[in-house]
């Protein structure tokens, strides 16, 4: 359970930086 989460704030934040990257792109 703890490791499901520790994988899902991972992607969570892989998505941000991948978010803020295409923001910052533009």
């Amino acid at each position: 359970l703890i490791e499901d989460r520790a994988q899902l704030i991972r992607y969570e934040r892989e998505l941000l930086l991948a978010s803020g990257y295409d923001a910052s792109r533009i």
